[in-house]
């Protein structure tokens, strides 16, 4: 009878190479870029920004993982998520295509370092043991135990350590006024989170574009991409990469553009970017995101159309947005940690006298005119009907988004007689008229939606010249309060049972 075999000696397989927790790491880091990525091409098809939306940035976060994985060995990936939301239009789906060049230039690591990174975070295949016969060794048992026993202690040890260093690096950080605060030096962007001079990047990408026009720029923390005309003046665009203190023209991009989509590049004041990105930890409260940077056109018709700045981070919990006109100016904000100021912007909303006022004006400016045909103002956004131009008989849509109104699209023709004039109401009633909404109909925490036009379109309340119609909905009763140009309540109906609004109208029905 064969001798017993002693106990397999270590496995010879080869360690994991010095770094590759690093890379593994860097690979986060380059998924978590093409979700922002993803984030700003959604809001370019849908214009809607849903980059605060968890469940969308968990499915984006998939999609981006695969994208990854796959063009480690593709020059190309085809992107297609169904359904994230369902917006004012209907579903809202990503279609697009990430090419290695695009990856390189939103990362920043090239293609065969993707392929490394996908390698190493790939599961090992089992090392093999190699097995020497022999003799058995004198007292095998006591052997035996040893061996269990100081397996046992170092991964006692090791795992005692690994959760000291789970609970250091993934704990979120302490937001500020909370009973655990963070050390003052981390509410400030870390000095290479955003290192690239926006001035010098846009110069040097108008000296590749040959021209000032841009259907885009965005600006990431070490390298920046944009879209403009082929030519000055064409209809076809081309990528713009900058990376290393060089811009260069990488190749055509899909689609075609149009002058009502460019924005003069020179009109935007590029020496603001580092001063809003310096701001966002104290806005948002998010101290270890990764800000980007989009520059895109703000607003179509008007006298002077305009251009944007949107300020975009997340740190993994949460995301914000920070929108600033030309001039650097804020102009919106919305998401960021519980708190912040970006929250309590977007939670105010535009039925506030402030942020509506200016609304208003915008759209005013926008449509060439305060003659409209109905305005509905929402808590985050407009949308007004006014004429094509003073005096035309034809109606174009308007919108107001973001901290900016803009001309959509033709609408349906008017008769003049059903226009009311938008600076003869008094804007700053709303606010006040919104406030009472819980006294008067005992709605709480309802969703409030204001509606103002010209009585005479339903032939009804034909003796005011125009009125404020405030609409409600909670979970289960539905309100409206109907107001004069002034913010005089003319009308109420609908609320909970015993509320002033159903007493109201009881009484006058």
């Amino acid at each position: 009878m064969s001798a017993p075999l002693p106990p397999s000696p270590e496995p010879h397989g080869s360690p994991a190479p010095w770094g590759s927790s690093a890379r593994a790491a860097r690979a986060g880091d380059d998924v978590d870029r093409i979700v922002d990525f993803l984030f700003v091409e959604l809001a370019k098809q849908s214009g809607e920004d849903l980059s605060g939306r968890a469940v969308a940035r968990a499915r984006l976060r998939e999609a981006a993982e695969k994208a990854r994985r796959a063009l480690s060995v593709a020059t190309s990936t085809k992107i297609s998520v169904q359904y994230l939301e369902v917006g004012e239009n209907g579903p809202i789906h990503l279609e697009t295509t990430l090419t290695q060049v695009q990856l390189e230039s939103i990362t920043g690591t090239s293609s065969m370092a993707h392929s490394s990174a996908v390698q190493d975070s790939a599961p090992a295949p089992p090392p093999q043991a190699t097995v020497v016969p022999g003799p058995p060794p004198a007292k095998t048992r006591s052997w035996g135990l040893r061996v269990v026993a100081v397996l046992v202690a170092v991964l006692m040890v090791c795992g005692v350590a690994g959760a000291g260093v789970w609970w250091v690096t993934s704990r979120p950080a302490a937001v500020p006024g909370s009973g655990d605060q963070a050390p003052a030096a981390s509410m400030a962007v870390p000095a290479d989170a955003f290192s690239i001079d926006a001035a010098q990047v846009v110069d040097d990408l108008v000296k590749a574009a040959g021209g000032n026009r841009f259907l885009e720029i965005d600006l990431f923390s070490t390298h920046a991409s944009a879209k403009a005309p082929t030519t000055p003046g064409a209809t076809t665009v081309e990528r713009f990469t900058w990376r290393d203190g060089q811009a260069k023209r990488d190749g055509p991009a899909s689609g075609r553009v149009s002058t009502g989509e460019l924005f003069d590049v020179t009109t935007v004041d590029c020496g603001k970017v580092a001063g809003l990105v310096a701001q966002v930890p104290g806005l948002t409260k998010l101290v270890h995101g990764r800000p980007s940077v989009n520059i895109t056109r703000a607003t179509t018709g008007g006298a002077s159309p305009a251009a944007k700045l949107v300020v975009r981070t997340s740190d993994g919990y949460h995301s914000a947005s920070i929108t600033a006109d030309a001039s650097g100016k804020i102009v919106w904000m919305s998401g960021g940690a519980p708190g912040s100021k970006s929250e309590a912007w977007a939670a105010a909303g535009l039925l506030t006298t402030e942020h509506l006022q200016q609304a208003i004006d915008d759209l005013v400016e926008v449509a060439g005119g305060p003659r409209f045909f109905d305005i509905h103002v929402y808590p985050t956004h407009i949308y007004a009907r006014a004429p094509t131009a003073p005096g035309a008989a034809t109606v174009d849509r308007f919108t107001w988004r973001d901290g900016f109104a803009k001309r959509d699209k033709a609408d349906s023709p008017l008769s003049d007689d059903v226009l009311f004039d938008a600076t003869a109401v008094d804007w700053k009633s709303v606010e006040g008229i919104v406030a009472q909404i819980e006294e008067l109909t005992g709605i709480k925490d309802g969703s409030p939606a204001v509606h103002v036009d010209n009585p005479r379109q339903t032939k009804k309340r034909a003796s005011t010249p125009m009125h404020i119609h405030v609409s409600v909905s909670g979970e289960k009763d539905t309100a409206n309060i109907v107001a004069d140009a002034r913010g005089k309540i003319v009308w109420m109906d609908g609320g909970v049972t015993g509320s002033k609004s159903e007493a109201w109208a009881s009484k006058r029905s």
